[in-house]
């Protein structure tokens, strides 16, 4: 009878253990379980935060590219304006140019118009001079 005591005692040790390894597996499952789930939650929240960044990635990318075109515009508007500023300082050269030889022609002329008045007073005082002459001969001869 020990014997069957022994084996009616380790037939309940054995499903004991049985049990026990089931309670454990079940515990480790149920453990998984809520890992799993955990992991799960973090991996949508990651893939939430990847979407915002992506979308916001995409929003700088757009706003880069607007700044880009503006950048070009201003630089291509710089480039006419320095063009513009470059032809206005040869129209301004030319013209001061213009206006010196202009200004040294005017004061030639005024030295030869003066020139010419002063010859012209002197013709003049010449003419008065030989009317005059005419004048006395004219009445010597009369």
């Amino acid at each position: 009878r020990n014997t069957a005591m022994t084996n009616d005692d380790l037939r309940k040790a054995r499903e004991s253990r049985a049990a026990d390894a089931l309670r454990m597996k079940d515990e480790q499952l149920r453990i998984l379980t809520e890992q799993n789930a955990n992991l799960l939650k973090s991996l949508d929240k990651l893939e939430e935060e990847a979407n915002t960044i992506q979308l916001e990635k995409l929003s700088i990318e757009q706003e880069n590219r607007g700044i880009r075109d503006t950048n070009f515009e201003l630089q291509s508007k710089s480039r006419s304006a320095e063009t513009l500023a470059k032809q206005l300082q040869r129209d301004v050269t030319d013209r001061e140019k213009q206006l010196r030889i202009m200004t040294d022609q005017n004061s030639e002329l005024l030295r030869l118009l003066e020139s010419e008045e002063s010859l012209a007073a002197q013709l003049q005082g010449e003419v008065s001079e030989l009317r005059a002459e005419l004048d006395e001969l004219r009445q010597k001869h009369a």
